[in-house]
């Protein structure tokens, strides 16, 4: 009788996975878990920020006068500034002194860093058309300080900063992968944060001028200069203008907040 081998049905040492799948599962697991230490850190860095030494956030605000210098002020900064004065008043539980910087950029933006400093983008101030609107602005911005949202932010960077670092290198491509990724997870707490400070900023005005004259001027500047579609705002640390417009209103709406447009106050400074 000839000898005819049997073919080998199965063999439990070759995977049955592609080699491309067995490397998406391994990648999409160690995404999970670094995101998942990420956040876990992140919120521990939240934490430390409420009990930060004021020592501390000076250090830190010397890295950041080193890419915003400061210079003499000019009339405009000191309008500003006095703005933000009559505002800071208003802040319950709070006497920090803040100051107010205009910085020559072309993004239509205004940045709240440590060391108590708001910096506004000139192009910001070219949108303008009254005081109210640039008010809610520095309102917004204190709402930021008084979250601590600028220090939060801060730590959270250096926390994946730290993470990407040991796990594959300063300039492993890998590495912009992960925090691309790890930055989607992050876009709902940077909204939130920015509806918090929205919706701070419209407490302080009325509790300072009687009403929120401003807001809605300024929201709707936004809203029609924003053309991306909404759903990218899941991509942007931002809500989408028009989103924040409609809360805006509706805040606006339930508290019966004062929006009288005759106490409208003009910007003198309107022709930068």
């Amino acid at each position: 009788m000839d000898y005819k081998p049997k073919l080998i049905e199965a063999n439990d040492n070759i995977s049955k996975k592609s080699a491309l799948k067995e490397l998406l599962s391994l990648l999409a697991a160690l995404l999970l878990i670094v995101s998942v230490v990420y956040i876990s850190l992140g919120f521990a860095v939240d934490v430390i920020v409420a009990k930060m030494p004021d020592k501390l956030e000076n250090s830190l605000s010397k890295v950041f006068a080193k890419l915003y210098k400061e210079k003499t002020r000019t009339k405009e900064e000191g309008y500003l500034q006095a703005i933000l004065d009559n505002l800071a008043k208003g802040l319950q539980d709070r006497d920090d002194i803040y100051t107010v910087q205009i910085v020559e950029d072309s993004h239509v933006n205004a940045l709240a860093i440590p060391g108590n400093r708001i910096i506004i983008f000139s192009e910001l101030l070219k949108e303008i058309s009254s005081e109210n609107e640039i008010s809610f602005v520095l309102a917004h911005e204190l709402g930021h300080f008084y979250h601590n949202d600028h220090l939060k932010a801060f730590g959270r960077s250096l926390v994946f900063f730290a993470i990407s670092t040991v796990l594959l290198g300063e300039k492993n491509p890998a590495s912009g992968f992960m925090q691309n990724s790890i930055s989607n997870l992050e876009m709902k707490f940077s909204q939130s944060q920015e509806k918090n400070a929205d919706i701070f900023a419209l407490t302080l005005l009325n509790r300072v001028n009687g009403n929120v004259n401003g807001s809605l001027e300024f929201m709707n500047l936004l809203t029609k200069k924003t053309k991306t579609p909404k759903f990218m705002a899941f991509f942007s640390s931002h809500p989408h203008p028009q989103k924040r417009l409609d809360y805006i209103k509706e805040t606006i709406r339930q508290r019966k907040y004062k929006n009288d447009k005759n106490e409208v106050k003009a910007y003198p400074f309107l022709e930068r």
